[in-house]
C-alpha cells in the first residue's frame, strides 16, 4: 500500500511534533510513507534512518515567489514530479486552507490516487474557537504565522 502525507507545517519543529503522526499512520497501514514536505522542515535529516518512511519529496516555494513549485506553472511543476507515483491513501491535513484554488487542487490530489483510493482532508473549523486560537493567537499574537495565513 503506497501512502502519501502531505506536510505543510514550517519548520524543523513542526516535523518533530508531527513524526509521532507519520509513523502511527505507517504502523496502521502497515507501509513506509511517502512525504511531501517543505525543505525548512529538515525531513530528510530528521528521516534519513527512519523505517517508517519511504520517501521526501521537497516542496519548493518560496516567499518571493522564486521556487521551482510557486505559482500556476509551479504547481503544474510538482504535479508532474509526483503524478506517476500514484498512491492508494493520501492525508492532506491542514493544507487546504492555504490554497488559493481548492477545486484545481483537490483535483489534482485525486489523479495522484490508484483506482479505489482514498483521500481525506483536514481543516480547522470556522468557528469562534478557531477564530481566537488560529487567526488571533496563532498570528497576532504569538506571530507563529503569517497575518493572513488564515482566511476566515
Amino acid at each position: 500500500m503506497k501512502v502519501l502525507v502531505i506536510q505543510q507545517r514550517m519548520g524543523i519543529g513542526d516535523m518533530v511534533i508531527f513524526l509521532p503522526y507519520i509513523h502511527a499512520i505507517s504502523k496502521k497501514f502497515q507501509s513506509k510513507i511517502t512525504v511531501l514536505a517543505k525543505e525548512n522542515s529538515k525531513a530528510e535529516q530528521l528521516c534519513a534512518d527512519d523505517e517508517h518512511i519511504q520517501e521526501i519529496i521537497y516542496l519548493d516555494r518560496n516567499k518571493d515567489k522564486s521556487g521551482e513549485h510557486d505559482g500556476w506553472f509551479g504547481f503544474f511543476n510538482l504535479l508532474k514530479k509526483i503524478k506517476n507515483k500514484k498512491f492508494d491513501i493520501i492525508l492532506c491535513m491542514e493544507v487546504i486552507e492555504h490554497v488559493d484554488n481548492v477545486k484545481l487542487f483537490v483535483k489534482s490530489c485525486a489523479k495522484l490516487l490508484k483506482k479505489n483510493g482514498i483521500i481525506f482532508f483536514s481543516t480547522i473549523n470556522r468557528n469562534p474557537k478557531s477564530f481566537l486560537f488560529a487567526i488571533i493567537g496563532a498570528e497576532y499574537v504569538l506571530r507563529w504565522l503569517p497575518i493572513g495565513t488564515h482566511d476566515w
